[in-house]
């Protein structure tokens, strides 16, 4: 495995010719996440190759939960935690609301961070283990919570059920792009999911949404309590 160092002084495993480094590059993105909170535990679901754990880490986060459910990212991910010498518990599958397997499909582009749960034009399928993420989070007791899972965010609850009160911050991009309507954008379930975090962690520290009068293909909201 290739690896750099460039980015946090940390070595990191990537993939040459894809778009690895620009993931790793995007994690300082996180930072108003991080911003004071070490020693505190991350509970991540979308762990790519770990890049945002390796990020985490450089802010003094402590521990990390992290669900990846795509073999080569799990593989590469495992190596990067070994190198960080995180304290890492990783679930090889995807987050969901029961145990279990389902159906996922892989980009074949050069960007691996857009695997997805949801089906579209021109990719691969596979099944993986899904884990009821909901009871794994009451057990972590994680004061951080990280959702960027392209889609998948859409079959996590979490219009109607309320993010456990030990959350203190939360960072979640929410996919638009097949979703939103751009005639209605307050009816559509990307508001709807917006909605529900923003009522929840009202402190706004990031926030693309641009007051939904502009829509990309996805959008990132970091809040605490």
């Amino acid at each position: 495995m290739i690896f750099t160092e460039k980015y946090y002084g940390i070595k990191l495993h990537y993939i040459p010719d894809t778009y690895d480094l620009a993931i790793i590059r995007e994690q300082k993105g996180y930072a108003d996440l991080f911003n004071n909170m070490e020693g505190k535990t991350l509970f991540e679901l979308g762990g790519n190759k770990g890049y945002t754990s390796a990020y985490a880490l450089t802010r003094g986060i402590k521990k990390i939960v992290s669900f990846e459910p795509e073999p080569q990212n799990i593989e590469y991910y495992k190596a990067n935690a070994v190198a960080t010498g995180a304290d890492v518990t990783l679930y090889e599958g995807m987050a969901d609301t029961k145990n279990g397997t389902a159906p996922f499909y892989l980009n074949m582009g050069i960007n691996k961070g857009l695997h997805s749960r949801v089906k579209r034009r021109g990719r691969e399928e596979i099944t993986v283990n899904t884990y009821d993420w909901w009871s794994i989070l009451e057990e972590s007791r994680a004061e951080l919570l990280k959702i960027d899972i392209e889609g998948g965010e859409y079959f996590l609850d979490l219009e109607t059920r309320k993010i456990p009160d030990f959350v203190q911050r939360i960072a979640i991009e929410i996919d638009w792009s097949q979703w939103g309507d751009a005639k209605y954008p307050y009816d559509g379930k990307p508001y709807a999911i917006y909605k529900t975090i923003k009522e929840q962690f009202p402190n706004i520290l990031k926030d693309t949404s641009r007051n939904w009068t502009q829509h990309n293909w996805s959008i990132m909201f970091i809040g605490e309590r």
